[in-house]
C-alpha cells in the first residue's frame, strides 16, 4: 500500500475543498432554500462551533468540518428542520449539524473535483460518526489543512478539510 505524502497531499486537500464547496452551494440552495453562497474573507471570530465528519481511505484519513457560532449554526439548523414553528433548540442544531456533515460528504464524494479520482486515491471510504465541538481543536503538525469561509444566509460559515497521511 503507497500513501499519500507532499504534492499527492495538496491535491487531495485541494479536491475535496473543490467538491465541499460544490456541496455547500447545493445544500444552500436546494434544502436549505436560501441564496447561493458568496465565499468571503474570514473573520477574525467564526465561532466556536464546529462539526466534524471522518473519511478513511486506504491512502489518507480526512476530517470534514463545518465551523460557525452559536447563532448561525442555530440559523442553519432552523432552515433545515423548516416548519418547525420557531428557532431550533441546542439538541436539534447538534443532530441537524451532524445530518449537514453526512450531507455534504455524500454529495462531496459524488463531486467531479473527486469522482474523476483514480480508485485507489479516493475510495474506497468508511464514514466516520459526526461530532459536535465547542472551541479550538488541536490539529498535528503533520496534517495539512485548508478552509474556505462562506455567508450562507445571514452569517459567515466556514468548511474544514484537514487530510492526515496514513503512515
Amino acid at each position: 500500500m503507497e500513501y499519500l505524502q507532499g504534492e499527492a497531499l495538496e491535491e487531495l486537500a485541494a479536491a475535496w475543498i473543490a467538491a465541499l464547496t460544490s456541496a455547500v452551494e447545493a445544500v444552500a440552495t436546494t434544502t436549505l432554500r436560501l441564496p447561493r453562497p458568496e465565499e468571503i474573507a474570514e473573520p477574525a471570530e467564526l465561532g466556536p462551533l464546529g462539526g466534524f465528519l471522518s473519511v478513511v481511505a486506504p491512502s489518507y484519513a480526512v476530517q470534514l468540518g463545518l465551523i460557525a457560532d452559536e447563532a448561525q449554526m442555530q440559523a442553519l439548523a432552523t432552515a433545515f428542520l423548516r416548519g418547525l414553528g420557531g428557532p431550533a433548540s441546542a439538541r436539534e442544531v447538534v443532530t441537524v449539524l451532524c445530518e449537514l456533515l453526512e450531507l455534504l460528504a455524500g454529495l462531496a464524494l459524488a463531486a467531479p473535483p473527486l469522482s474523476g479520482r483514480p480508485r485507489g486515491v479516493i475510495g474506497p471510504q468508511a464514514f466516520g460518526v459526526p461530532f459536535v465541538a465547542y472551541g479550538p481543536i488541536d490539529v498535528p503538525d503533520r496534517a495539512l489543512v485548508r478552509r474556505r469561509t462562506f455567508q450562507v444566509g445571514a452569517g459567515p460559515v466556514a468548511i474544514v478539510v484537514v487530510v492526515y497521511p496514513r503512515a
